[in-house]
């Protein structure tokens, strides 16, 4: 209904079966490719059995990386994705940071609204490759899958978590600062090396990236204007928590994560000092680790990183929307690499294990390529899907046999007092109906005429027509400004906003099955939000239920739509 506006939802049941649906496309064509990939690699396997010894750091960082971005891809499969992530996690990563970062976060925003039934479960596929590809072995798959780590990584620090608030004016190490994928990329550039080198270079870099993380981190956390040494409701802690806990969540979570809150609330002071102290201590132990070898800082930052993860992340699962568990699991893989990991040596050397790797990194490169080749696609080639259209209109109507349009006893007025018919004869009409007082749907109406009128290559044979939708203000003087207002005077000629007497209007509503309510203190109608198509010989063609989708992505969903129909209408 016009003049009501609101956004898709995010559980949209046709979005997440049209989701579901190409999950099942997609892991057809991972079967198919990873026995393609497995047959194509057998003889390369046959001549080059690796004999290289693993270090266990480095198999510690394969396993445990390799199982955070599989889980990270299994969140992916939550029905809210398509709809939900790019407005609900990359859009809020953008407040705060500089204006460049506000415009990576946007372009992310703006291209995942654009094909999110391309992009949704491509996610699924490249990050579970992805974390394949490190189980599989210590060899080449691995490094490859190091390599994509960072890529990858890269591209979602940037895109999705506005830098994870590095360059933000309210940081916390404990909400999720410097980003999780920062450890992801670290982990693969070691993991990208060869055995040889990144052996030499996982134990330093692992802790030395972890006590940078931390002495920084201890710094914003000590920051008066970062709000953790507030008492009251203007602690930081307690704000989050009250955030964090408003998800539905395990009774026994909420309870814990509400408890460090209320310890914020009323001993700030002392918390927030415990906090710095853990940092710095742990930061300056991880530091010495390579000279001074000794298991109490790997244990500080691990046992530390859970604690922050289950009493102030939240876990990071919850929500719907949850594309990870937040920053503190990987701060820990990433330290423990430098850990004596004796139980993984026989891992590392084991024969068994190479043989089934090898069908496990088929699978990863099968999976990866069927995530990543319509990724790319759709962000280059492919024209913005009609998914956001989907979640807020019923089904278009095309009509077979098509009928003649309504047939009135009168003529209605163009915006310039001149009489006109709404079905032009030798053209496509398109027809809506439009509020001239509106600023929410009929303004998105309108804006959707002028994007269609140039999908289409501003065609002489297509004619766009308004009728006034409004019981007190519907003379031309109000049709010109709303034309003005809106930019439908691009069209020229070829767009016509009709009006009449009401007595005209409402049978023209009628005829067209058109609701309008309004009262006379109402600032704008509610009314049916409908486009016919009508074809060059006056008959009705196609019904476009256009409840108009927000934003730029939204608008384009429905001019697909629109331009599908009217195309359709021209046959």
């Amino acid at each position: 209904m016009g003049g009501m506006g609101g956004a898709a939802a995010s559980g949209s049941p046709f979005i997440v079966n049209q989701f579901h649906h190409y999950l099942a496309v997609g892991l057809m064509w991972v079967l198919a490719l990873a026995v393609a990939v497995t047959f194509a690699t057998s003889w390369w396997r046959a001549r080059h059995q690796s004999s290289v010894i693993e270090a266990s750091g480095r198999t510690w960082l394969r396993l445990s990386f390799g199982t955070l971005w599989i889980v990270d891809g299994i969140l992916q499969l939550q029905a809210g994705m398509p709809l939900g992530l790019a407005n609900q996690v990359f859009a809020p990563a953008a407040d705060g940071n500089p204006s460049f970062v506000k415009s990576i976060v946007a372009t992310a925003v703006r291209l995942w609204n654009e094909h999110p039934l391309a992009f949704a479960p491509a996610t699924v596929w490249v990050q579970v490759g992805i974390g394949l590809l490190l189980w599989s072995s210590r060899g080449p798959a691995s490094r490859v899958g190091g390599a994509l780590s960072v890529v990858w990584g890269t591209i979602v620090w940037a895109g999705g978590n506005g830098f994870g608030g590095m360059l933000g004016a309210h940081s916390s190490f404990l909400f999720g600062w410097p980003g999780a994928v920062v450890f992801y990329v670290v982990a693969g550039v070691l993991l990208a090396l060869p055995l040889e080198r990144g052996a030499r270079y996982v134990s330093l870099w692992s802790t030395r990236v972890g006590a940078v993380t931390l002495a920084v981190g201890a710094l914003w956390q000590a920051l008066p204007s970062n709000d953790f040494w507030a008492s009251g409701s203007s602690n930081a802690l307690w704000a989050m928590s009250n955030d964090m806990t408003s998800s539905a969540q395990p009774s026994f979570v909420k309870s814990l994560v509400l408890a460090v809150g209320r310890m914020g609330y009323h001993g700030s002071i002392i918390v927030n000092t415990a906090i710095i102290v853990w940092m710095l201590a742990t930061a300056v132990g991880l530091w010495r680790y390579r000279h001074a070898p000794a298991r109490w800082p790997l244990i500080s930052a691990a046992v530390g990183a859970v604690v922050i993860w289950v009493t102030i992340q939240d876990l990071g699962i919850f929500g719907g929307v949850g594309t990870d568990p937040n920053s503190m699991l990987p701060f820990a893989a990433l330290v423990l690499a430098s850990a004596p990991w004796k139980v993984l040596e026989r891992l590392s050397t084991s024969p068994r294990w190479g043989q089934v790797g090898a069908s496990v990194a088929a699978f990863g490169v099968a999976m990866t390529l069927v995530g990543s080749v319509p990724m790319a696609s759709a962000s280059f080639f492919s024209p913005v899907e009609t998914t956001q259209y989907e979640a807020l209109n019923a089904s278009v109507s095309v009509l077979n046999p098509r009928i003649s349009a309504p047939q009135l006893p009168f003529a209605l007025t163009n915006q310039f007092g001149q009489r006109r018919d709404i079905a032009h004869r030798g053209h496509v009409t398109v027809v809506t109906f439009l509020d001239p007082t509106c600023w929410t749907d009929c303004a998105a109406l309108g804006r959707q005429f002028v994007s269609l009128d140039k999908r289409l290559g501003h065609p002489s044979s297509v004619t766009y027509v308004g009728i006034a939708a409004n019981r007190f203000h519907y003379s031309a003087v109000e049709d010109r400004a709303f034309i003005a207002r809106y930019g439908l005077s691009s069209l020229g000629n070829r767009f016509q906003f009709l009006t009449g007497t009401l007595p005209q209007l409402e049978a023209t509503w009628s005829a067209y099955g058109i609701e309008v309510d309004m009262k006379p203190t109402d600032k704008m109608s509610v009314h049916t939000d409908q486009v016919d198509i009508i074809d060059a010989r006056g008959r009705v063609a196609v019904i476009v239920p256009d409840d108009p989708p927000e934003g730029w992505s939204g608008q384009e969903s429905a001019v697909t739509v629109l331009a599908g129909a009217v195309r359709h209408a021209q046959k």
